[in-house]
């Protein structure tokens, strides 16, 4: 386990920092680092010394004070006034407190909240979940742009942010993409032409597919084909969403491996060793 934060003012000096959350819930400054060092699962900037909201997989809303952060290699919640042990694991950052975001749930509820529509107290929920729902990605969003989920069983679905209506903060959201009873959503983020989706079945075959060949379909569908399985595969065990360098990690995060370049939908994906389980995206 990481050794708690100090209570210190900011000893860093940047004017605006850019912040990665681990997989494992730590608090990094990426500024002036490269490649594997600013690995994370969700990436924001800010100016050194406001807020970021801080969204949990149980729907809760939170503001990071980066006032008094340390240094990199800290959990992130040691840096959150009042932040519940029962609230863990911390899944995004958002640095633009002014901005749109999308909330969106392992069983495929999307919800997009304004700014104005979080409670002002910590610990409140941000999205109401039904039994046994989690949030599993939440990120800054604009009218003019798509977004991509991917399913545990290979399927993706594209859809327009225009479709989704801002809702209140006791809102479940609305559907985001039809589910068979055993799928999941393991991924989701806007698409840019520079956005690539890389998978890992449960054999760890892995491929890294171009965001641009998946196709706009209605909300609530059930989206097309990503990663085809392999006899004896029985699914994806991870999915993630970047304009950035993508890395094959380990659980614990020690070790990494570059993801595959680019390759066709339709083309099957190769062999990655055991140990890699996770993916994570460079800043």
């Amino acid at each position: 386990n990481a050794p708690a934060a100090p209570v210190t003012s900011t000893t860093v000096d940047f004017p605006v920092l850019n912040l990665s959350l681990t997989a494992t819930g730590l608090l990094n400054i990426t500024n002036e680092q490269t490649g594997e060092a600013t690995l994370g699962i969700s990436h924001t900037t800010v100016e050194n010394g406001k807020a970021v909201r801080a969204i949990t997989s149980n729907g809760k809303h939170y503001l990071l004070d980066t006032a008094h952060i340390a240094g990199s290699g800290y959990p992130a919640e040691d840096y959150i006034e009042g932040f519940s042990a029962e609230d863990k694991p911390i899944i995004a950052l958002i640095g633009d407190l002014e901005a749109n975001v999308l909330l969106v749930t392992r069983k495929g509820m999307v919800k997009k909240i304004a700014p104005d529509a979080y409670a002002k107290r910590q610990g409140l929920p941000a999205i109401a979940l039904a039994d046994g729902d989690e949030v599993i990605a939440a990120f800054v969003v604009s009218e003019d742009e798509t977004v991509l989920l991917v399913t545990s069983n290979g399927k993706a679905l594209r859809i327009e942010l225009t479709k989704i209506a801002p809702k209140g903060r006791t809102s479940i959201g609305v559907a985001g993409m039809k589910l068979t009873e055993a799928d999941v959503i393991l991924a989701a983020n806007t698409v840019t032409d520079n956005t690539v989706v890389a998978t890992i079945t449960s054999a760890h075959n892995h491929k890294a597919v171009s965001a641009s060949e998946i196709p706009v379909k209605g909300r609530a569908t059930g989206g097309v084909a990503l990663h085809a399985m392999r006899k004896g595969e029985v699914g994806l065990q991870a999915a993630a969403i970047a304009d950035s360098a993508l890395y094959a990690s380990t659980d614990d995060g020690s070790e990494h491996e570059t993801m595959p370049e680019v390759t066709p939908k339709t083309q099957a994906g190769k062999p990655l060793a055991e140990k890699f389980s996770v993916i994570t995206a460079s800043a």
